[in-house]
């Protein structure tokens, strides 16, 4: 679908830009263990919007018969919302050392878990023909 290709290329254009910012601007303001905090981000964060693009790109192979569409639909929230959760609050304990809403960073890996494990039903219900 158009639309995770569109987020899926945003989101990565924004994963070069805060992580440039990181390594050039913000450094200097971080303890050892908030540029390790940081790294993370930017790594997930860029992963996780390829994986974005994944979905988009998968779309035109998945049927319509068993609406696996849906699964990449899903798919596509949950990580768009795991990135946010983890990468987001990750980078923000990282740069200001402390973040009252850390407890939502596991929340945020789970979301990226269920994103990949819809994906992976989405591929498993395509037929043959359309791989």
């Amino acid at each position: 679908m158009r639309l995770w290709l569109l987020i899926g290329s945003i989101s990565a254009l924004l994963a070069v830009l805060i992580g440039a910012m990181g390594a050039h601007s913000l450094e200097p303001l971080m303890s050892d263990e908030g540029l390790g905090n940081f790294e993370t981000a930017s790594s997930y964060h860029m992963w996780h919007s390829l994986a974005l693009l994944l979905c988009g790109l998968l779309w035109p192979h998945c049927g319509p018969e068993i609406n696996q569409t849906k699964y990449l639909k899903y798919a596509g929230i949950f990580i768009l919302s795991g990135m946010i959760l983890f990468s987001g609050n990750l980078y923000i304990l990282a740069i200001f050392g402390t973040n009252p809403l850390h407890l939502l960073i596991p929340v945020g890996g789970l979301s990226l878990m269920t994103g990949w494990i819809l994906m992976i039903m989405a591929i498993w219900k395509t037929k043959k023909e359309n791989r």
